[in-house]
């Protein structure tokens, strides 16, 4: 792929020397400060943006919407930093038995408890609605809590987008709801990140150059940017300097 075309289209394709990520980390703080120190540590994108944004002295308020992370990643990586995360969610199928400091208390997480309740999801929800934004706003989703139905999602992510003027949505969703989101939300979406296989059932094409920049430009009116990681090769903190450039 030339760099014209990357320059054009606005977007990256799986190939292992360019720099993109994977998974989502949970809600990290509300501007990325709860993580205060560097590390080289694979971590889920909501981390690596943070860290990223921060790195690059970027003003932007940043929050996600809660997601999954593995949960052995997850342990390693709060362990060797020492961090505090507000909201943890660690999918069930992934999750491992470990301690973490959860709103200041030491909580023990195995498969068969939830680390998100009903009752923190309600909580995020209403502080982003009754938070006051001054301006651009970037909201990053990823794979949904249990507990935070895809209903109240689209309720919360329509309202955002009432309430915010300048405001950037991110989606890394899963088909078919990414479709949904896309169709339903009254926002030309800022970037989908999503995967090779997951694109080419999106399109319905074979992965190619062409097939992916007729594609884009198809979709052009509903999403602006869209990029293409592989999960395998996945590495860097790629959407923090893509929007640096914002």
């Amino acid at each position: 792929m030339t760099n014209q075309i990357k320059k054009m289209i606005n977007i990256i394709s799986p190939n292992p020397a360019l720099e993109a990520h994977y998974v989502w980390a949970g809600e990290i703080g509300l501007d990325g400060t709860s993580l205060e120190k560097k590390t080289e540590q694979a971590g889920g994108n909501g981390i690596n943006l943070a860290r990223g944004l921060r790195k690059r002295d970027v003003k932007h308020r940043v929050f996600t919407i809660l997601g999954g992370f593995n949960g052995y990643k997850l342990k390693a990586f709060c362990k060797k930093e020492q961090i505090k995360l507000k909201y943890v969610l660690v999918k069930p199928e992934t999750r491992e038995n470990f301690v973490i400091e959860k709103q200041n208390k030491k909580l023990k997480y195995d498969t068969f408890v939830e680390a998100l309740s009903k009752r923190e999801i309600s909580e995020y929800s209403k502080m982003l609605l009754t938070t006051e934004f001054k301006g651009k706003v970037f909201v990053f989703s990823g794979s949904l809590p249990n507990g935070f139905g895809q209903d109240q999602y689209l309720e919360l992510m329509q309202a955002l987008v009432a309430k915010v003027a300048d405001i950037k949505i991110v989606l890394d969703l899963k088909r078919p709801f990414l479709q949904k989101v896309i169709q339903e939300i009254n926002q030309q979406i800022f970037l989908v990140k999503i995967n090779q296989h997951e694109w080419e059932e999106w399109s319905g094409e074979n992965w190619s150059e062409k097939a992916f920049k007729d594609f884009a430009a198809k979709m052009k009116k509903q999403v602006e940017n869209i990029v293409v990681t592989d999960a395998e090769n996945a590495e860097g903190d790629f959407l923090a300097k893509f929007i640096a450039k914002v």
